[in-house]
């Protein structure tokens, strides 16, 4: 299953640094996998003075694994501002799912379209760590972190550092935690 950094994406962060969220502009968004082309996307996004009607239209090509041509894709996606706290605004896209229109910061592409990540049905990298694994991964995150405790006990009870680490291990022994590594990679 892909994640979330395998997939093609269109962020708003980067069009708002590179300026694009400012009245009208056009701007071609390109991907490469492995130091080569994989894509290319023209982006219009409408921002100017039209009131509620913001958008941003995406104009590309999509091929299907079975199909010989490739088909051109054309729609808009809807933007939506929210002011902030000190002033300006905050820009998002409404997900073009009819069953969904989330608000996000990202859209992914799934088969034709670019959506929200829920979707696309693609998880984060740190969500596919499950069972034997995710307890290794534990283990190890919390013997870095018995590393960067420097006092254990404070008037004879131990420190919030230590309490954490305790909980982290599950309160087992550095040997229980080894036969524990052990029976894990051995399963």
């Amino acid at each position: 299953m892909y994640t979330t950094d395998q997939a093609k994406r269109i962020e708003m962060t980067y069009l708002r640094k590179s300026g694009d969220l400012k009245g009208w502009s056009w701007r071609r968004i390109s991907w490469n996998y492995n130091g080569r082309p994989s894509g290319c996307i023209d982006v219009k996004i409408a921002t100017g003075s039209d009131g509620d009607n913001y958008y941003m239209e995406l104009d590309y090509k999509w091929k299907d694994h079975d199909a010989a041509e490739w088909t051109p894709i054309d729609y808009k996606v809807r933007l939506q501002p929210t002011s902030c706290g000190f002033g300006g605004r905050r820009w998002w896209f409404i997900c073009p799912n009819l069953n969904c229109r989330r608000r996000n910061s990202i859209l992914y592409q799934s088969g034709r379209y670019f959506v929200c990540r829920k979707c696309a049905g693609l998880k984060y990298e740190s969500q596919n760590y499950s069972g034997k694994y995710s307890f290794l991964r534990d283990l190890f995150e919390a013997e870095d972190y018995e590393r960067s405790i420097k006092r254990w006990y404070y008037r004879g009870k131990p420190t919030r550092k230590h309490r954490r680490f305790l909980k982290m291990t599950r309160g087992m022994s550095e040997n229980e935690r080894l036969d524990e590594c052990l029976k894990a990679l051995r399963a």
